[in-house]
């Protein structure tokens, strides 16, 4: 069963799944050179192995991998983290601060 993070009616955004299927669609977008001109550059060169691997590393990262899907059909693919004081490298206490200034930057 597909985890959908977000949707509507026509779109929706589903976490990649660990299956066969969501690397093999990943692998032809990272093989695709008008992907590859905006994602990785074109001296990247991507394979199955590697596909997985990334994978991998980016769930040990906490980093969701998500399908993008138009009318159940897969259109592109995005990805998420939070970002916390660890990721930034920081003390709590300065990240806490940070935070505040950027949030309250955006609610004025």
């Amino acid at each position: 069963m597909r985890t959908i993070v977000a949707g509507n009616d026509d779109i929706s955004i589903r976490k990649m799944e660990e299956t066969e299927e969501d690397f093999q669609l990943f692998l032809k977008w990272m093989t695709d050179p008008e992907t590859m001109k905006y994602w990785e550059g074109m001296t990247e060169q991507f394979n199955y192995d590697r596909v997985v691997e990334q994978y991998h590393e980016h769930v040990e990262e906490q980093v969701q991998q998500c399908i993008i899907e138009y009318k159940n059909e897969a259109i592109g693919f995005c990805q998420f983290c939070v970002l916390d004081a660890e990721y930034f490298e920081v003390p709590q206490e300065q990240y806490d601060a940070m935070r505040k200034l950027v949030f309250k930057s955006y609610l004025l």
